[in-house]
């Protein structure tokens, strides 16, 4: 189906797979070594990183532990990833493309399943989770961090209608109340959570980085500006003549499957 949800991000990461490989919030953002340190890695597990993109959380995992497996829809993405995998000198990393919603794995087959910064594309989360599951031993831990939301309903309105203008591949950052419920719905006990990371932005790398037309540059300025308080307040919207900065919350939770 033309324009289906998952043809629209195999479209966008194509085309800017080069500028996410140098997306220093996707590569240097906090919770990678929060990830990395909730994994325990005894270098011994088998890890699955889910909408791997360019490798990142894959590559903080990848000397804790024995094999790492980064799947994502999208080749051009994980071609950027093998790439920057060699350069690290990364041995131990594959990466296959697949669906975070289908995945074509054995149950109970990895120790560990991550998700960094990329749930808010998914279709269905509640498939992923269900997913993630499955192909999870028992014991097997859940690692994920993704940009959300605040529980304020018009403040979240805000933020996915302008994360669909900038992106329209972005389905929806959930809240971190949806977060529990949806992760514990599907059957993991949530060992850690924590709503209080940001991904810093700066709003001309924001833009630039999903290539953005003239015209949408324009529209995304004007809701900048014209934002409400309480938005501005919950994204610490800071504007002046030359510049914009702003910063997305994140949910980043550790869960066990009993």
């Amino acid at each position: 189906m033309k324009n289906h949800p998952k043809d629209l991000v195999r479209e966008q990461y194509s085309r800017q797979a080069h500028l996410y490989a140098k997306s220093r919030p996707h590569a240097l953002g906090e919770t990678l070594q929060l990830l990395a340190s909730w994994a325990e890695g005894k270098g011994t597990e088998s890890v699955l990183d889910v909408a791997t993109g360019c490798g990142f959380c894959a590559f903080a995992l990848a000397p804790e532990v024995e094999k790492v497996i980064g799947i994502d829809l999208t080749l051009p993405m994980l071609k950027q990833a093998s790439h920057l995998a060699g350069e690290r000198g990364l041995t131990n990393i594959e990466f296959r493309e697949a669906d975070a919603e289908a995945l074509p794995f054995p149950d109970a087959h990895f120790d560990i399943v991550t998700c960094r910064i990329s749930a808010h594309h998914f279709s269905s989360p509640a498939a992923f989770l269900s997913e993630s599951w499955r192909v999870l031993v028992r014991g097997g831990l859940l690692l994920l961090a993704d940009t959300s939301s605040p529980d304020d309903l018009a403040v979240a309105r805000w933020h996915n209608e302008i994360e669909r203008l900038r992106d329209p591949s972005h389905i929806q950052n959930l809240t971190p109340r949806q977060w529990q419920d949806l992760v514990s719905g599907a059957g993991f006990t949530i060992a850690e959570f924590t709503p209080d990371y940001r991904s810093h932005l700066e709003f001309g790398d924001w833009v630039k980085t999903s290539s953005c037309s003239p015209e949408t540059i324009s529209l995304l300025l004007q809701r900048f500006e014209q934002a409400p308080p309480e938005v501005k307040k919950a994204f610490r919207i800071q504007s002046n003549a030359a510049r914009i900065s702003f910063s997305w919350p994140i949910t980043a939770l550790k869960a066990l499957k009993p």
